[in-house]
């Protein structure tokens, strides 16, 4: 076998695999936004009840647009881990309050 296809297997192997990690990485962030969204209705006097004209309007506007879903994931230990992975992934609110403006890390002596 030719070094130049050997490489490019290899390429095309660690490709998918780094595509299956962020799909997987993406399934728990989403898993994880989810039971975050579902804590906030418990915790929140006011609760979304719908538009039933809402969709009606929204098709109005963007007549071409359609829902897609994508394909089945088959369960492995690196689908697993990759779950595990998204999980302990913590999103932060972003800062409230500007900063001096002088654009540095580290002040100057004196």
């Amino acid at each position: 076998m030719g070094n130049a296809k050997y490489k490019a297997q290899m390429q095309n192997g660690r490709m998918k695999d780094t595509e299956a990690l962020w799909g997987r990485l993406r399934k728990a962030w989403n898993r994880k936004l989810k039971e975050q969204a579902q804590a906030l209705k418990e915790t929140h006097a006011l609760v979304w009840t719908g538009d039933s004209r809402l969709q009606a309007f929204y098709r109005y506007l963007n007549p071409r647009a359609h829902t897609r879903s994508g394909g089945r994931v088959t369960r492995t230990r690196a689908y697993d881990d990759g779950v595990q992975e998204g999980r302990k992934v913590t999103i932060h609110r972003p800062v409230a309050e500007k900063g001096t403006g002088s654009g540095r890390y580290l002040r100057g002596r004196g």
